[in-house]
């Protein structure tokens, strides 16, 4: 095996397979001293793919631009990943350089990505640009349909659904299925079908401590954990795989906000925040956690808030970026909230909205107003399952106060910014005066018990 390409472009556990690495086929360009450009170099690469199976990779662009692959004889087969979010000019080129191919993807998810095209939504959605509504046929500014899909509805016998997943527990499969592929998706096995986190109380052991324990960090550990805020112990509950809190009863606090031409909403990053440092309290690596949204002002408000509050280990991605990806625990903010019950176009996009429930392994966390999400059919669908199963927590009054991150504070901050020092200091000093319940990492170590009864279902867990 091969990898062509940029260093600065390849991960760093591939970077021996480069050329003149220690592991790149049969030492292949070692006495070139890595160079990719000389006529010596690709005569190596023509020779190597003659006389041995040869496996090279490259990004589907490089293929068609590679001076190497140019001068190199044509390969039995290409093998493109992610083909359902590439242009037709994207795939082209490591098709034009094989004998046959095999595309892999999934054209129920967000179609190629395109800079170049006029906008459609009046919001700020997510990605670098704007995506396609998928239609083809449709001058309406949006780039064309994958060739991956248009070839998969041409010619459904040449197929082959993979139905097994080894990504996702078996309840948030259950999200999927109920979204978008009908029941098919299946656990690959019994162990990813009873994936769920390993909550540790305090970074210790990952034995279930008893509160009448002698060492004084599980006992205050354990404290700390039976004094948070019913919601939260809900949410963090490893046992719920899926969880749903929903905001009508902050709905005074938790409205959407324009900014420019996207939206934010305070109040859910702050319960973002709130469960992602239990997360973290509980041993979860943050590398593990990501917070994700449709709309990039709301992605910016969350690493604001992350920075501020103590969980900036975990990252902020819009939903289109986090395409491909998979983590532990995902913390999905739906952001609108108001009294016309608009939920916004882009969240009316289905196959984002399925990108954003399959990223998760374990722990699948959805913050929303119902009232105005669930007027998007695909979301309405998952709120009603979400009520059937028993996955949704309401979210109480108090609970912007049991975090201690309000958005009057977030609002008076800003306008301290613009008076100038002496109005910041004098908020300072009321912020000082005010008595709120801090909610810390350290506060929100628990020592994994009590966290009540079993969702309905547990009894058929890993039935797959």
């Amino acid at each position: 095996m091969i990898r062509l390409g940029r260093a600065s472009g390849v991960h760093r556990d591939l970077r021996d397979w480069m050329p003149g690495g220690s592991r790149a086929a049969l030492g292949l360009f070692a006495e070139n001293n890595g160079s990719s450009t000389s006529s010596s170099a690709a005569a190596l690469l023509s020779a190597s793919v003659c006389r041995s199976p040869l496996v090279v990779g490259v990004t589907a662009l490089a293929a068609g631009d590679n001076k190497l692959l140019r001068r190199a004889p044509g390969f039995d087969v290409a093998l493109v990943d992610e083909a359902g979010q590439m242009a037709v000019p994207a795939v082209l080129g490591p098709l034009l350089r094989a004998r046959s191919f095999v595309l892999v993807g999934d054209h129920y998810q967000l179609p190629p990505l395109s800079v170049a095209v006029a906008p459609f939504l009046d919001e700020n959605e997510s990605g670098g640009g704007e995506r396609g509504n998928g239609e083809s046929g449709e001058n309406d500014g949006a780039p064309p349909e994958s060739l991956f899909r248009r070839l998969c509805e041409a010619h459904p016998q040449a197929v082959i659904p993979l139905r097994r997943q080894y990504r996702m527990s078996r309840d948030i499969q259950r999200v999927a299925n109920e979204l978008v592929y009908c029941g098919a998706l299946r656990a690959g096995s019994k162990e990813v079908a009873r994936r769920k986190l390993e909550l540790n109380f305090a970074g210790g052991e990952k034995t279930s401590p008893s509160p009448s324990s002698s060492s004084p960090s599980v006992s205050a550990a354990a404290s700390a954990f039976v004094a948070s805020p019913p919601w939260l112990k809900a949410a963090l509950d490893p046992r719920r795989r899926v969880v749903f809190l929903s905001t009508p009863g902050i709905a005074g606090h938790a409205g959407d906000s324009r900014s420019g031409d996207g939206f934010a909403n305070q109040a859910e990053a702050a319960l973002v925040g709130a469960v992602a440092r239990g997360l973290l309290a509980g041993g979860v690596s943050g590398s593990e956690i990501v917070a994700i949204s449709p709309y990039r002002t709301q992605v910016a408000a969350l690493a604001k808030a992350s920075t501020n509050n103590c969980w900036s280990s975990v990252e902020s991605l819009t939903v289109d970026k986090c395409q491909g990806r998979d983590r532990e625990a995902v913390l999905l903010s739906l952001v609108r909230c108001n009294k016309k019950l608009e939920p916004g176009r882009p969240l009316t996009d289905w196959r984002r909205v399925n990108v954003a429930a399959t990223r998760a392994r374990s722990k699948l966390v959805v913050v929303g107003h119902e009232g105005t999400t669930g007027r998007v059919p695909a979301l309405r669908s998952l709120w009603e399952m979400a009520r059937r199963e028993g996955w949704v927590v309401e979210v109480p009054a108090e609970a912007l106060a049991e975090v201690e991150i309000e958005v009057e504070e977030v609002e008076e901050e800003e306008k301290g910014k613009v008076k100038g020092e002496e109005v910041e200091k004098e908020d300072e000093k009321k912020k000082k005066k005010k008595k709120t319940i801090k909610t810390t990492a350290a506060d929100l170590a628990f020592a994994g018990r009590d966290w009540g009864a079993l969702p309905a279902d547990e009894a058929d867990e890993g039935a797959e």
